[in-house]
């Protein structure tokens, strides 16, 4: 269609150019008999000439435009189809590149990528285990028959190879490696041993008994100190060290995710999607909130009730353990969508009980709560949950860089 307007219009103007080129050439032939006419004394039949010369001048003028918007046209025609033909071949190379992504998913190679790490450790594990079960004489043993062998084959020229060093033999670092295992992962019980102690001495605290403020004992009547997020974000610390001791005792602390027993996959569960994000998230809201203005999150009332020791106990110490036993812990992080998903769930169950506390007993579970607008605190909750997804994606990539085990992060 549009090559057939191009065709129609070059036709146009080249008829144009040979109907200037006409008219030049009869303007000449005008001019050279008008001046004729006025060496033979014959003026009125000149100047009816030169009448007739200038009309044609002035369509010559008319053709000349007409000829210049002809010929922009037809550049304008010629590039948009230039164009045209661009973004087709765009769109037909999107094409074939988005079906090549599909043929090739991101998944897909990072299971193979696992898959190959996997059976890359089994593959040495088992050489460890067979190289073990040699002691020093039969590895002499074989090193000798060998010689022999070689010794035939090249005709009994002797033949001298390097003595094997006694020192580190194949057993002495299989064992040494086994000896630096067990030792972190008693590191790690430890660890989780203190941290539990350290959460139950903290929510053993019941600020109910010793409150006079009129005030702050409304403020703690309904929900008690269950309200605030720290005291629950303790309990969870509590429950999730509890099961790593649990896990040190009875089951495993493997990066290979197809010999991880129960027990470790719903410690690494719990870990991924509430235990760091929670953890991490209380220490850095409380102290930043704390730094700018500490009667927003911890008035002056708290100060006589919680000491220093107590308040780092709550707000501070979980992060650190947290940051701490990924060092000890192998980790392996469950899908990013489920993990994602769980925790906004988390997030917006929290939301719901302090609007519900705010609902029975008109008091807000933080003073700077009732100073925020209404559009403002929506914010800060919006801006809490995407805090606490940040965090998820933190904590894998934190988990990744100290442990090097790889998280089966997909999309869907």
């Amino acid at each position: 269609m549009v090559y057939d307007v191009v065709r129609q219009l070059k036709q146009q103007r080249d008829r144009l150019k040979q109907y200037k080129r006409r008219i030049q050439t009869q303007l000449e032939k005008e001019r050279e008999v008008a001046i004729e006419l006025i060496k033979n004394g014959r003026k009125d039949r000149a100047l009816l000439l030169l009448r007739k010369k200038r009309m044609l001048e002035a369509q010559l003028n008319k053709s000349e435009g007409i000829l210049d918007n002809v010929e922009q046209l037809v550049h304008e025609l010629e590039f948009a189809q230039v164009e045209v033909n661009v973004v087709n071949s765009l769109r037909q190379g999107t094409d074939a590149l988005k079906k090549m992504n599909e043929m090739l998913k991101l998944e897909d190679v990072e299971k193979l990528m696992e898959e190959t790490r996997e059976a890359a450790e089994y593959q040495e594990e088992l050489t460890n285990a067979l190289s073990g079960n040699l002691s020093r004489t039969d590895e002499q043993d074989v090193l000798d028959e060998l010689e022999e062998i070689l010794r035939e084959e090249t005709g009994g020229e002797a033949i001298y190879l390097p003595d094997v060093p006694v020192h580190s033999s194949t057993r002495e670092v299989f064992e040494k490696k086994m000896d630096k295992r067990q030792f972190t992962n008693l590191i790690g019980l430890l660890l989780a041993i203190f941290m539990v102690i350290s959460m139950l001495w903290g929510i053993s605290f019941e600020m109910e008994e010793i409150v006079t403020d009129e005030s702050l004992a409304v403020a703690l009547a309904y929900g008690g100190k269950y309200k605030f997020l720290t005291i629950l974000n303790m309990y969870l610390q509590l429950i999730y060290f509890i099961i790593c001791i649990i896990n040190y005792f009875i089951g495993s602390n493997n990066k290979n995710n197809k010999k991880r027993s129960l027990t470790q996959k719903i410690r690494d569960y719990i870990y991924a999607t509430a235990a760091f994000p929670m953890g991490t998230f209380v220490a850095i809201t409380f102290w930043s909130i704390y730094i700018i203005d500490r009667e927003m999150i911890c008035p002056a009332e708290f100060e006589k009730l919680i000491t220093p020791m107590l308040n780092h106990c709550m707000h501070t110490l979980p992060a650190i353990g947290v940051l701490l036993e990924c060092f000890f812990h192998n980790h392996q992080y469950p899908s990013r969508t489920l993990g994602i998903i769980t925790v906004v769930l988390l997030s917006i169950a929290y939301i719901i009980w302090v609007y519900w506390i705010y609902h029975n007993a008109a008091v807000w579970v933080y003073p700077f709560f009732k100073f925020l607008p209404f559009w403002y605190r929506k914010l800060f909750f919006l801006g809490s949950t995407l805090l606490s997804v940040a965090l998820y994606y933190v904590g894998e990539y934190y988990n990744r860089l100290i442990s090097g085990a790889s998280s089966k992060h997909k999309r869907s």
